[in-house]
């Protein structure tokens, strides 16, 4: 997966990103976007086949990627500690949690400073991992949350 990060200005849409997107075709897997003082950042999350088709749709549309990095996303069920869980498996690898925010459908986009040590180390697997989500017996056994059903609200 290719995350992709851009600066618009205060009077530009951010739609027009999206829209760009969606006229050539292309499949966002996920997507951010927050202020600065002189405008927004926008990332975009395209796979890595689509990322050079994505890449000219938003230049075409008057839009340049500042960085252009790889990322995975996680399947991450939605309790207590998962998200932690994730980070360790990154940190006790020795890389570094550079890029971190949630995707659609209960996913977590994650870019380190070397996916490598993560584990993960063919395209095919970190494809794989967006597939799956953690489950109990990735969680720590003396976690008190590991077993408990999860919190219905309503």
């Amino acid at each position: 997966m290719q995350d992709m990060t851009f600066v618009i200005g205060p009077d530009r849409p951010v739609a027009d990103i999206w829209d760009a997107l969606g006229a050539a075709g292309l499949n966002l897997e996920a997507s951010c976007t927050y202020p600065t003082l002189d405008g927004r950042v926008v990332r975009v999350v395209l796979a890595d086949e689509d990322a050079e088709a994505g890449s000219e749709a938003l230049l075409g549309a008057g839009f340049g990627a500042i960085d252009r990095s790889e990322v995975i996303i996680a399947g991450l069920d939605n309790r207590p500690g998962a998200l932690g869980h994730l980070a360790r498996r990154v940190a006790d690898s020795g890389a570094m949690v550079a890029t971190l925010y949630m995707a659609m459908g209960d996913r977590v986009v994650v870019g380190a400073d070397d996916l490598d040590k993560v584990g993960l180390s063919s395209a095919d697997e970190r494809r794989d991992i967006a597939q799956r989500k953690l489950t109990d017996t990735d969680y720590p056994s003396h976690w008190p949350h590991r077993t408990a059903p999860r919190p219905t609200h309503g």
